[in-house]
């Protein structure tokens, strides 16, 4: 399983859609792909691959879910099926895209819970899940879909969330 963080330093570059072109075409190729949305302060990745669940996004789950219920001990770490959604093309594809969305954005539940998430406490917090949390992550995407790549769509700058995606979980960033 190769991890591929797509990363900016300024926004508007084109990232999300590299990274949506990346998986459709990796799909092409009979690959199995997870595309996450790790743009958290301005997701768009359900944008390029719209997913069925977008006709009511109020209630579509996602990556902000899956770390707040983690958090929060509500959600077992292993158990991210649910947050996952598999990608419909028009044209069939070989491979698959699965996808883990930021969420419920832009309904206002969404930025409730992300404004909850105190990231400096997550990551460096005495006795707080923080790295395991998302090595745990990485490990229940091997488990349940087993992908060839997962590629993500990183926060510009240099944030708390955008260190995550490309230091702890990409082996591989790609600056766009």
């Amino acid at each position: 399983m190769e991890t591929i963080t797509f990363y900016s330093y300024k926004g508007g570059v084109g990232r999300t859609l590299a990274v949506a072109n990346v998986a459709y075409y990796l799909a092409q190729l009979g690959q199995k792909v997870v595309a996450i949305d790790f743009d958290l302060e301005a997701p768009g990745l359900h944008y390029k691959l719209p997913l069925a669940s977008d006709r009511d996004s109020k209630h579509r789950l996602g990556l902000v879910d899956y770390i707040t219920g983690v958090i929060e001990g509500e959600e077992d770490p292993r158990q991210i099926g649910k947050y996952l959604t598999k990608f419909q093309s028009a044209a069939e594809l070989p491979g698959e895209i699965w996808m883990l969305p930021a969420g419920s954005a832009p309904h206002p539940s969404y930025w409730e819970k992300l404004s909850r998430l105190d990231w400096q406490y997550l990551i460096y917090g005495d006795g707080t899940q923080g790295t395991l949390l998302f090595l745990e992550m990485r490990e229940a995407l091997r488990a349940t879909v087993n992908p060839d790549f997962i590629l993500i769509d990183s926060r510009t700058g240099i944030t708390e969330i955008g260190g995550v995606a490309t230091a702890l979980l990409a082996a591989n960033p790609f600056v766009c």
